[in-house]
């Protein structure tokens, strides 16, 4: 059986942080990233789920945060009228 798996690989390199994250395309869907408590993590990553409240309707994202960057995010959630509903990178399985 032949790998239909296509991934786009993406790297950054802004504010002499240097990032990378992959999307891989699968037959049933989409991986949008590399997993939050493994690759991100060692790279320096923390990977939270965010409810943001700025519209009548709450809607929900997973957001990648470098850890050299958690007060700019910080800022970021309260200009936005989101939290953090969980950090994905610190479950414990």
């Amino acid at each position: 059986m032949k790998n239909k798996n296509k991934t786009f690989n993406l790297k950054i390199n802004s504010d002499g942080i240097v990032a990378s994250n992959r999307i891989t395309k699968n037959d049933w869907g989409y991986y949008l990233t590399d997993s939050c408590n493994s690759t991100l993590k060692k790279n320096n990553f923390k990977t939270a789920l965010v409810v943001s409240q700025l519209t009548k309707i709450n809607k929900i994202f997973v957001k990648i945060v470098h850890k050299k960057k958690l007060k700019q995010f910080n800022k970021y959630l309260k200009d936005n009228k989101s939290f953090v509903l969980t950090w994905l990178d610190e479950w414990k399985l």
